[in-house]
C-alpha cells in the first residue's frame, strides 16, 4: 500500500457554487481556483506521488482557528461543510495526484475541534489494494 501525507497551511476554503459569467455560461469562483492551485502547489512541493488511475482512499483532517469571542476548544459544527471542503481538495489534486477524482472510492473528512492555533488541513492518500 502506497501512502502520501501532505499539509496545506492557511485558511481552509470550501467549494463555492459556480458563478454566472458575462457571456451566459457558468464559471468557477476565483477563491476556488486560487485555493485549488495552493493545494496542488503544496502537493508537488511536498513530493506527492501521482497515483495514475488506481483506486484511492483519501482522508482530510481540518484544523481551524477558534474565534476570540469563543472559549476553546469549540466543536467545529460551523460552516464550511465537510463535503464542500472535500470538493475543493479533490478538485485541487485532480490531474496532479490522480487522473480523476472518481478514483476516490473511500473518503473521510474530519473537522477537529477549533482551538487557538494556525489553520491548516492535512491530506492523506492511500492506494486500495485487493480484489473487489
Amino acid at each position: 500500500m502506497q501512502e502520501t501525507l501532505v499539509v496545506v497551511p492557511g485558511k481552509v476554503i470550501p467549494w463555492h457554487r459556480p458563478e454566472n459569467s458575462y457571456h451566459g455560461g457558468r464559471r468557477k469562483a476565483k477563491a476556488d481556483k486560487d485555493y485549488q492551485q495552493i493545494i496542488g502547489f503544496c502537493y508537488k512541493a511536498q513530493k506527492g506521488v501521482n497515483y495514475g488511475t488506481e483506486a484511492l482512499s483519501v482522508t482530510i483532517d481540518v484544523f481551524r482557528k477558534c474565534p476570540k469571542s469563543i472559549k476553546e476548544p469549540d466543536r467545529d459544527i460551523h460552516t464550511p461543510d465537510a463535503d464542500n471542503i472535500a470538493k475543493n481538495v479533490l478538485d485541487g489534486l485532480q490531474g496532479i495526484a490522480f487522473a480523476n477524482d472518481a478514483q476516490v472510492v473511500e473518503l473521510h473528512v474530519k473537522k477537529h475541534d477549533r482551538k487557538k492555533r494556525s489553520e491548516y488541513l492535512t491530506i492523506k492518500i492511500q492506494t486500495i489494494e485487493g480484489n473487489f
